[in-house]
């Protein structure tokens, strides 16, 4: 694991080492390169072609690429204004305690969530269109000895809310809302105990 030092320390160019393996190209090696540090290179660099991205100004935010079962190829996400980089942050999760944290990560954008209530899909079609919150209630699962969960769950973009999925309970169920503070979901976190008993949000406040 490679520990970055934001905002002091920043990504600024990645250089791989590219060979054929097993009939295809693979990414034999990788090195990260900060405005303070130089971190690995990791793998071999003994054999194959060097790509580097030493050309972007500004700073890394973020990657792409495609993978089989090795690393095929890799790209960058540049960012040329450093001050224009907000630091997401977590709101929630709220709901029931215990269970096993979970994290899905932050993104740029999310345009589809999969919900598992009947396998709806929740699409983001409208071109800018972004989610900013979720709402719904938790409280006891029937028939599981006071174990509690989220019960219901409503998605708020800046054009409309897609949902309720679930119950929308009354008396003995407790609401949640994300939606007090104007900003961009860019990712979920929460906790699991068989059931969805906490969710979160990762927030960039506007």
């Amino acid at each position: 694991m490679i520990c970055i030092d934001y905002p002091d320390e920043y990504l600024k160019s990645v250089r791989v080492t590219i060979c054929h393996h097993d009939g295809t190209y693979v990414v034999q090696s990788i090195c990260f390169t900060t405005n303070q540090n130089c971190y690995g290179p990791f793998g071999k660099t003994k054999y194959g072609s060097v790509y580097a991205s030493d050309h972007i100004r500004g700073m890394i935010v973020g990657f792409h690429g495609y993978a089989s079962t090795y690393l095929n190829a890799i790209g960058v996400y540049p960012c040329s204004s450093m001050s224009r980089i907000t630091m997401p942050r977590d709101a929630g999760p709220w709901g029931a305690g215990g269970g096993k944290p979970w994290d899905d990560g932050i993104f740029s954008t999310i345009k589809q969530i999969r919900v598992h209530e009947g396998e709806l899909n929740v699409n983001l079609d409208d071109k800018d269109e972004y989610l900013i919150g979720i709402s719904g209630f938790y409280g006891p699962v029937k028939g599981s000895d006071g174990l509690e969960a989220i019960a219901s769950i409503s998605f708020h973009t800046n054009k409309k809310t897609h949902g309720p999925f679930g119950d929308e309970r009354g008396g003995g169920y407790t609401c949640y809302s994300s939606t007090t503070c104007p900003g961009k979901v860019v990712g979920f976190h929460g906790r699991s105990n068989g059931f969805l008993s906490a969710i979160g949000v990762h927030m960039e406040y506007f």
